[in-house]
């Protein structure tokens, strides 16, 4: 459980969302409307599966390279950087 939770709202961009899985690195992003209202839920598996049906396919507007999906998943496993003490 983390005391920051990051999450994204039903226009961002699946490139913005990634981004911020990376950055916070974790495999799920809530979806949120304005006023914090849950509608749903982006995993990175949910993009490598859509990443995978394009494959051979002229990149879609919203559409992620392969490469894309393993940076992502190289850098959530990275491991997370220690806090210093207060």
């Amino acid at each position: 459980m983390s005391s920051e939770v990051r999450y994204c709202s039903p226009q961002d961009d699946v490139t913005a969302v990634e981004a911020l899985m990376q950055s916070a690195q974790v495999r799920r992003i809530p979806v949120c409307e304005e006023g914090g209202r849950l509608v749903g839920l982006v995993s990175l598996n949910d993009i490598a599966r859509e990443t995978a049906a394009e494959e051979g396919r002229p990149r879609a507007s919203k559409g992620l390279a392969p490469a894309d999906v393993a940076h992502t998943l190289a850098a959530i496993c990275q491991p997370r950087a220690l806090y210093a003490a207060p």
